[in-house]
């Protein structure tokens, strides 16, 4: 406990410090004893200690005794108002009290109204023409004794007195030699949240210690117990203090620390805490504290087993997209473990894994928190949330009518246009006609550089309109990387037909999406098979009753089928007969004959020219038809 003093006199300099005084021309007066915080706490038990320096006596009738800002009279109640030289006086708050308490005083006994503070404050006395002679502060870093134990001046040096009552009317210097108490004792486990709050004391010597004298003390400044007569604490055992006879409550939130003082006013041990768990203690393990569910008041504390972990994280963090936190935690025994993460942000979750989103760039300390019922296991790294890196992925391809359901197999197409191969997982697909929905793509896929990647709907819940539709692509971030749209005004897409971009622009493609883009590829003559197609009635008459897909099949098979030799010989419109499938090949007319002679091959070949022309020709104007 350290006590500072400031004293000065009138019409000389002043001095701050904790040494000796000094005073006016005359250096008459000098402080040397207070009781300001007596046993009891009853003001009426409060005195202040004044002694006669100088070889002359003082005339003391008129002054002033000043303290919390007000003037406070002095009237005789022993002696007269001569302080004579080397003598002492004491100024009381209550005259009657002082003489019961201290009977053989036989010197001056000045009366005044005053309560001092237990934690400090100035006082003064003045003359009476209202000259301050003395003045002085005091503090007390404990917040007081309450042990009856008074602030006393010896050489110089202000210190709490170790004899009970103080020295009132002698020098501090006849005081005995102050005892020296043990170091060994310590606080070795405290119970704050319970019904019946308890503070553990542990003597670590070889000899049994009298605690008398000494004292317990929180944070607060009127929370304290004073040990009695019988406080006897074994060697190598245990003394426990429950509130019921402590008194002062321990925080169950917020800072809270417990001290132990000697009778000298030394601290002998001290532990802090922030907040404390229902029925859970706090306890010494000789070189840490820990709390534990298992309370042992008078008995060796006991632990259990701290989880084992393994915490998870994205190696790359960027603002504005989600990262992974994730913990993998055991416990040997078997405790259910409770999760608290905090982001260093601002923000916390409570499950075992997490995905959380920083928006903003810099560096932060990620805690986890991991509670097995008794203790908490803490865990603690450092991240850098970065800015993203924008890829160049652009939409090549739209299937927004393929065969069968729609919402199964519809997909987009993007390509990947960077040099980084670039993971689409946590990008996303806005779609819509009007307004933009976004949809996420929740797996990894991965695509890499230059090379093109199939969306569809086992990586993004998107749907596309078969008229009219707006498309996105966005990264992680929110932000668009490209973007398309389409527009068949009152018509829909044809059926698997392909949407792609190409050197010229946007068109449709439908053999790359009947050859590449089934998983089960079926021959253009399963879809022609045994069906009459006369030239007047071209696309009237369909398969799957789709009429725009076999306009579109028939203008492409015409203008690339490579005819087979064994054609009729007599000249054919296309159209005019049935087509069959008689084995593996496709034939107009009969089946295969003999090869015939060359005269007539020559002849066929210039049919065959005849009729390709014929062709083209139909498909030419088909083509232009559609487009109209």
């Amino acid at each position: 406990m350290i006590f500072c003093w400031i004293f000065s006199i009138s019409f000389s300099a002043g001095f701050f410090g904790c040494v000796k005084p000094v005073f006016s021309e005359s250096n008459t007066l000098i402080a040397t004893e207070i009781m300001y915080d007596p046993k009891g706490a009853d003001t009426k038990h409060e005195w202040l200690e004044i002694y006669n320096s100088s070889n002359a006596s003082l005339n003391l009738e008129g002054w002033k005794f000043f303290e919390a800002g007000t003037n406070h009279g002095l009237t005789l109640y022993q002696g007269d108002f001569i302080l004579e030289s080397k003598k002492y006086t004491i100024i009381v708050d209550d005259a009657a009290t002082f003489k019961s308490d201290y009977p053989d005083f036989s010197g001056n006994i000045l009366d005044s109204v005053f309560s001092l503070s237990n934690s400090g404050e100035t006082l003064a006395l003045k003359n009476k023409t209202g000259e301050i002679v003395l003045e002085f502060s005091y503090t007390a870093s404990a917040g007081g004794s309450g042990n009856g134990f008074s602030l006393e001046l010896e050489d110089g040096v202000w210190r709490e007195s170790y004899i009970e009552g103080g020295t009132p009317g002698r020098k501090n210097s006849e005081n005995p030699v102050p005892i020296v108490y043990s170091d060994g004792i310590y606080i070795n486990e405290i119970l704050p949240n319970a019904d019946e709050e308890f503070i553990e004391l542990f003597n670590s010597t070889s000899e049994n210690i009298n605690l008398f004298n000494w004292k317990l003390k929180d944070a607060s400044k009127t929370g304290k117990y004073i040990f009695s007569k019988d406080a006897l604490i074994e060697a190598g055992g245990y003394l426990v203090v429950y509130k019921s006879d402590f008194k002062f409550a321990l925080n169950n939130s917020g800072d809270e620390s417990v001290y132990l003082f000697d009778p000298n006013g030394k601290l002998s041990s001290e532990v802090s805490y922030k907040s404390a768990k229902e029925n859970i203690s706090y306890n010494f393990d000789g070189e840490n504290w820990r709390w534990s569910k298992f309370l042992t008041p008078g008995v060796k504390n006991q632990f259990n087993n701290l989880p084992e972990s393994n915490e998870k994280k994205d190696k790359n963090i960027y603002a504005g997209m989600y990262a992974d936190f994730s913990s993998k935690a055991s416990d040997k025994d078997n405790d259910k473990l409770k999760f608290t993460w905090y982001f260093g942000d601002g923000h916390k979750s409570y499950k075992q894994a997490i995905r959380h989103k920083y928006e903003k760039i810099g560096k932060y300390k990620v805690t986890l928190k991991i509670f097995d019922g008794s203790e908490d296991k803490i865990e603690t790294f450092d991240i850098e949330v970065k800015k993203y890196p924008e890829r160049k992925m652009r939409i090549v391809g739209i299937m927004p009518n393929p065969e069968g359901k729609d919402s199964d197999n519809e997909y987009i197409l993007v390509k990947n246009k960077s040099k980084k191969t670039v993971n689409l997982k946590d990008w996303s697909l806005a779609t819509g006609s009007k307004k933009l929905y976004n949809h996420p793509i929740t797996k990894d896929l991965s695509v890499g550089a230059g090379d093109t990647v199939k969306i569809s709907k086992k990586y993004s819940n998107f749907s596309l309109n078969n008229k009219k539709a707006k498309l996105e692509l966005r990264y992680p971030n929110g932000k668009v990387a490209d973007k398309t749209s389409y527009d068949f005004k009152n018509q829909n897409a044809a059926d698997d037909a392909l949407y792609e971009k190409t050197d010229t622009g946007w068109q449709w493609n439908i053999s790359q999406d009947i050859s590449e883009n089934k998983q089960d590829t079926k021959s253009t003559s399963a879809i022609l098979e045994d069906v009459q197609i006369l030239t007047e009635d071209l696309g009237k008459q369909t398969v799957n009753g789709t009429k725009a897909k076999n306009k579109m099949i028939l203008i492409n098979y015409a203008t690339n089928l490579s005819l087979p030799e064994n054609l009729e010989s007599s000249p054919r419109v296309l159209g005019a007969s049935i087509v069959k499938n008689d084995s593996e090949y496709f034939f107009f007319g009969r089946p295969y004959v003999p090869e015939p002679h060359w005269t007539t091959k020559l002849l066929r070949f210039f049919e065959e020219a005849l009729n390709s022309l014929l062709n083209k020709t139909l498909s030419f104007l088909e083509t232009t038809a559609l487009k109209c």
